[in-house]
């Protein structure tokens, strides 16, 4: 039977020091990026720990964001219809008040002293009623139309003037729907009227 040798390569203890230290390094790294994975609960940290994921989660916190805007928008929409429609009772109650006392002023029992009363009870209203036009919600007033940061009604000489528009602001609420954060005063207060004739200054 013949024999045969083997060259087995020697490797220099300082090479094989450097490996060891390369791979230890490497080890240590990876054991880093995990406590730090691990301490703030996310897999990816950085995009380069995922470009694909991290894709994903911009996308993914952009539609958070924005539905997050939507539910603001959705929120503020509700407080001014649900503040409109409690001032909106209140100018009806005074309405119907401001009717029944002119009901009475024109009866042939009502003398001169109680038209005179009824009068002035009713100038009373008629000012609560331009208060309740120019309410505000965060600092606009919700029944100006677009304009938003002027007072609507006010009342000049004997008479009560509209400032503002029958425009809406509009919010988006979805990607495809909007609603509206202001009410319309025409329909509200019949704010606009026809321009009104007479033959008599």
């Amino acid at each position: 039977m013949g024999t045969f040798s083997v060259t087995t390569p020697r490797v220099s203890n300082s090479l094989t020091s450097q490996l060891i230290l390369a791979n230890l390094t490497r080890t240590s790294a990876r054991l880093l990026d995990i406590q730090n994975k691990i301490s703030c609960g996310y897999r990816v940290i950085v995009p380069s720990d995922s470009p694909y994921d991290s894709t994903v989660a911009i996308q993914l916190q952009s539609q958070l964001e924005q539905k997050a805007v939507f539910q603001q928008n959705i929120d503020s929409a509700l407080n001014v219809l649900s503040m409109a429609d409690s001032v909106l009772a209140q100018a009806n109650g005074l309405l119907n008040e401001a009717y029944s006392l002119g009901l009475e002023s024109i009866g042939t029992t009502a003398s001169e002293e109680t038209r005179s009363s009824n009068a002035l009870v009713i100038e009373e209203l008629i000012t609560e009623l331009v208060s309740i036009g120019n309410t505000s919600f965060a600092g606009k007033y919700i029944f100006a139309g677009r304009d938003t940061l002027s007072a609507p009604f006010e009342i000049v000489d004997s008479g009560v003037y509209f400032a503002g528009d029958t425009g809406t602001v509009d919010v988006s609420i979805d990607y495809s729907s909007t609603s509206s954060t202001s009410v319309n005063a025409a329909s509200a207060f019949g704010a606009v009227s026809t321009e009104i004739r007479g033959r008599t200054d």
